[in-house]
This record gives C-alpha cells, sequence and structure tokens, in this order.
C-alpha cells in the first residue's frame, strides 16, 4: 500500500510521468510521457519493471515477466501516451502471434504416419 504523509495523497488520483528502466519493444517511446493513475497499492520495483513512477517512493508502472505485461496506471484514460502504448501492445502482441504461428506451422509440416482405420468387425453379437 501506498503511505500518506502530508502533501502526499493516497489514493494516487491524477497524472504522473514514466520513466523507462529496462529496454523492451513496448516501452521503446514512453520515457518522460505523462499518464493517469488512480490506485493505493503499487508493485515494487523489481527485475519485472520495465519503467517506474514516484508517489512518495518509486514504484513499477510498467511491468513484463515471460508473456504476461501490465500498467499500474490506466492507458485507456492517459490520453495520446495511452493510445501509443495500446497501439505498441497489439503491435507485439501480434508478433509474437506470429512467431508461434509459424513455429507451429512448422511442426505441423513434419511428416506424420498415419494409422489406417480399424476396420468394423463382421461378428453380431448375441443378444
Amino acid at each position: 500500500r501506498l503511505e500518506e504523509s502530508p502533501g502526499l495523497r493516497v489514493p494516487h488520483m491524477g497524472w504522473n510521468e514514466v520513466h523507462g528502466l529496462r529496454s523492451d519493444p513496448l516501452t521503446a517511446s514512453l520515457d518522460g510521457k505523462w499518464f493517469y493513475f488512480v490506485h493505493s497499492y503499487a508493485a515494487p520495483v523489481g527485475d519485472w519493471t520495465l519503467s517506474t513512477c514516484v508517489h512518495g517512493q518509486p514504484f513499477s508502472a510498467i511491468v513484463r515477466r515471460d508473456n504476461f505485461r501490465g500498467t499500474q496506471f490506466h492507458p485507456e484514460r492517459s490520453a495520446g501516451p495511452g493510445a501509443e502504448l495500446l497501439r505498441s501492445f497489439v503491435e507485439v502482441v501480434d508478433r509474437s502471434k506470429l512467431f508461434q504461428m509459424i513455429e507451429d506451422m512448422q511442426r505441423q509440416a513434419e511428416p506424420v504416419k498415419a494409422e489406417a482405420p480399424a476396420k468394423p468387425s463382421s461378428r453380431k453379437t448375441k443378444q
């Protein structure tokens, strides 16, 4: 939970600047941009942090771990920078889907030995 102090309101509501910490296609052009936040809790800065923000203390503003990504702010309420982030997200996800589709197609292209279907039994069963 964010700590409240004199002059520092919790929940954190309003615009705040985001600073890049690690390079990532998702955040390539977002350093120094302002986003809209509404939150009382925040993830600490860690190995998964791509961008940070400060509201009394530094916290993770954008995170990524494997194929999971998340933001502490509201991109849909963050005007141009939010739209830019959402556009980047779609491009990054589409690219990763493309690579996955290529891998799937390559696996499917490998020859697979098909088995002949089983013949139906000619025996009649007693009732």
